[in-house]
């Protein structure tokens, strides 16, 4: 009430500033020492009327914030804090709106002096931007030595903490209520912890404890119920009392063949956790001393993946994809909260999977289980709402899918060539095609009749004499895929006569619409020696033909039929064809749903793309002859004058040839048959409703 003061200098030594101290002053009062509603005298922030809102940048150079400075701002919803800032008053922001604070020096905040937990606007925020990005996997950078008490308190948004080793502090309240904090790791430098650093943080699972000369730690974890397991880090030799004091729930304990010393007291007194280490350490030997029970590390455990008695205790990477190592169980919670994760793949050792393994991982799409798998605790995937199951036809894992309702997709193997025949000493490398990658398909590989083929470890196969033989593999998950291979002395051969046969692609081109099995064989194609065509009825895109060996009985290729401009595999070029294609055009049916034959029809023009001059091509072709038979002799086609016109829009042979004059003396009788004059009625009628159809298929067309 120092009504008569009109002036003040505050100098930036002083780092705190009560309530009200400057109230009801001349220098209070008068209008013009308010910033947008927010009084400030020098580099220090005195108080916002309670009208202040939105979005609020404290002033650049700021150094102190009052108590209560922000107090009652019930619509200020985010304030960014300069670098500049060393103190905030008792609850600066109490009783606001805010739902971020934005700073853009993470050490500088680290350093920042909070008078208690509700001076520290994350305890309303709940959430710290650094430039405008949400921080939730906290790094703390390495020019930091000390984290001051209460810096984080309250940031709900934090998943997982960082401390380096250049940090030798962390004050009291560092990171209490980080209610999503899961996971925290404390470098090697640490000496000091302060008194609930880590109180309230209701998720933390898992703590990575490197801290190897602590003298003062006041029960950083005390009431941290949530607290799983410890991994002490290799190097440390002495384990301090009450660092772990009230964490009541620990279950497991991992120590490095480094520790030497381990206080009693290091652990909580109610603790019944099981503690792992090395066989033959000093740390087995004390736990021996103080009748803890105790657990040996399997030779082959590691940092990353820590296992013993032949069960993966805990995953502590941070791959996104990761085939987990040979072990009998994946154990309780070995993988869960790991948000990396993306896809693992479990051991063909591997026969149970306990509560939790892989909870709660939010980027986890992708687990692959073998059938040695026999069992799979309920909760296994809790929380982890996007995972698919991969898993083989028949397996417990298959069923626990089906049951859990959990998505799931089958693994299916095939040879990349089903049949082939062989000369007596040719080799073939069989390859056997998984439908995803797996890192260890260990297929057991078997031929039927040696005296026909061999096969190695492999699946290098060695013709040896005449005959028909079954190559097969076989893994562990029940899978099983078979070759057959003929071999034989007998010389064979197929020709094209008409169209084009491309042996290296296996394709079957240059075909007419309409094209039957008995034609193809008798006018296009022409087998030489022991070898037969496989095909019947009409020809489309898609169909399969096949050459067979006739000694063995074995197919020695198949080719895939093409008919350009029949894209939807009926045989021929319509309007149906056209309306397709321009789907496709336009991007309303991917590329990537056309089997290889349908993208090669649909690309009519032969211009190496699918685009609406395919689509134009197909409705132009279709308005003039989609409704001839193209079984007719072909002289009565080229009698059509719009027939070389129609060639040039689907080039079936991608030559077109000029057809041959009518002889003068060509008898002209049967072209006024009474027939044909009504196969031409016939025509006319059917080219008229094909007309309107199509016009009513492009007015619906979508563009």
């Amino acid at each position: 009430y120092c009504t008569g003061l009109t002036s003040v200098t505050i100098p930036d030594s002083v780092t705190s500033i009560g309530r009200n101290a400057f109230y009801n002053t001349a220098y209070y009062k008068n209008s013009a020492n308010w910033e947008n509603n927010v009084l400030y005298i020098g580099n220090h922030l005195i108080e916002a009327k309670e009208s202040v809102s939105g979005a609020y940048e404290i002033k650049p150079g700021t150094k102190c914030i009052g108590d209560n400075a922000f107090a009652y701002c019930t619509d200020l919803t985010s304030v960014t804090i300069p670098d500049s800032v060393t103190s905030f008053g008792d609850y600066a922001f109490y009783s606001t709106g805010l739902t971020r604070v934005n700073i853009t020096n993470l050490a500088a905040w680290c350093g920042i002096s909070f008078s208690n937990y509700e001076s520290n606007p994350l305890c309303y925020a709940r959430n710290l931007y650094l430039n405008d990005e949400l921080v939730t996997d906290l790094i703390i950078p390495d020019s930091v030595t000390s984290i001051g008490s209460s810096a984080f308190s309250g940031c709900t948004g934090l998943t997982s903490v960082t401390i380096p080793n250049s940090v030798t502090s962390i004050g009291d309240w560092a990171f209490n209520y980080c209610t999503g904090l899961t996971s925290v790791t404390i470098g090697n430098s640490v000496t000091s912890i302060g008194g609930s650093a880590f109180s309230g943080c209701s998720s933390l699972s898992t703590v990575y404890y490197n801290a190897a000369n602590v003298t003062d730690a006041a029960s950083p974890f005390y009431g941290v119920s949530s607290l799983k397991t410890v991994i002490v880090g290799d190097g440390v030799q002495t384990l301090t009392p009450n660092v772990f004091r009230g964490a009541e729930n620990v279950e497991q304990v991992i120590l490095p063949r480094s520790v030497k010393t381990i206080s009693k007291t290091f652990l909580d007194a109610n603790c019944d956790a099981v503690v792992y280490c090395p066989k033959g350490s000093y740390a087995q030997t004390l736990c021996i001393r103080y009748g803890w029970v105790y657990g040996l590390l399997d030779s082959d455990s590691s940092p990353e993946f820590i296992m013993a008695n032949g069960a993966l205790l805990l995953y502590s990477g941070s791959k996104t994809l990761v085939a987990l190592p040979q072990v009998d169980t994946v154990g309780a919670g070995a993988l869960s909260g790991n948000a990396q994760l993306v896809s693992v793949e479990v051991s063909s050792a591997t026969s149970e999977i306990f509560d939790e393994a892989f909870a709660n991982c939010p980027a986890l799409q992708k687990v692959v289980i073998p059938a040695s798998v026999t069992y799979i605790s309920r909760d296994a995937f809790t929380g982890s709402n996007n995972v698919t199951i991969y898993c083989f036809a028949g397996s417990y894992a298959q069923q626990f899918a089906m049951n859990s309702g959990i998505p799931y997709e089958l693994i299916t193997v095939a040879f990349n060539r089903p049949e082939v025949v062989l000369t007596p000493n040719q080799t073939l490398q069989l390859n056997a095609n998984f439908s995803i990658d797996l890192t260890e398909p260990q297929l057991l590989w078997q031929s039927d009749d040696e005296t026909v083929a061999t096969v190695s470890d492999s699946g290098l196969v060695t013709a040896v004499g005449s005959g028909r033989a079954t190559v097969t593999a076989a893994n562990e998950n029940g899978v099983t895929v078979q070759c057959v291979i003929g071999v034989t002395d007998s010389k064979f051969s197929l020709q094209s006569v008409k169209g084009e046969l491309d042996a290296a692609n296996e394709l079957l081109y240059g075909l007419h619409a309409g094209i039957t099995a008995d034609e193809l064989k008798r006018d296009y194609l022409q087998t030489n020696g022991t070898c037969a065509l496989v095909c019947e009825g009409m020809l489309a895109t898609g169909n399969k033909v096949g050459l067979i060996e006739t000694t063995t009985g074995v197919k020695a290729a198949e080719y895939t039929v093409v008919i350009f401009g029949d894209v939807d595999g009926d045989g021929w070029y319509d309007g149906t064809d056209a309306y397709f294609v321009k789907l496709v055009a336009n991007g309303l049916i991917p590329q990537t749903a056309l089997t290889d034959a349908q993208r090669m029809a649909a690309d009519c023009n032969h211009d190496g793309r699918i685009d609406s001059l395919d689509a134009a091509a197909l409705e132009q072709a279709g308005l003039l002859l989609a409704n001839v038979d193209q079984t007719l002799p072909s002289e009565e086609l080229q009698t059509d004058s719009i027939y070389l016109d129609y060639c040039a829009l689907i080039d079936q042979s991608m030559e077109i040839v000029e057809p041959a004059p009518a002889e003068a003396n060509e008898p002209a009788a049967e072209q006024g048959s009474a027939a044909n004059v009504l196969q031409l009625v016939f025509d006319l009628f059917k080219r008229l409703l094909n007309f309107v159809t199509m016009i009513f298929s492009i007015i619906v067309m979508p563009e």
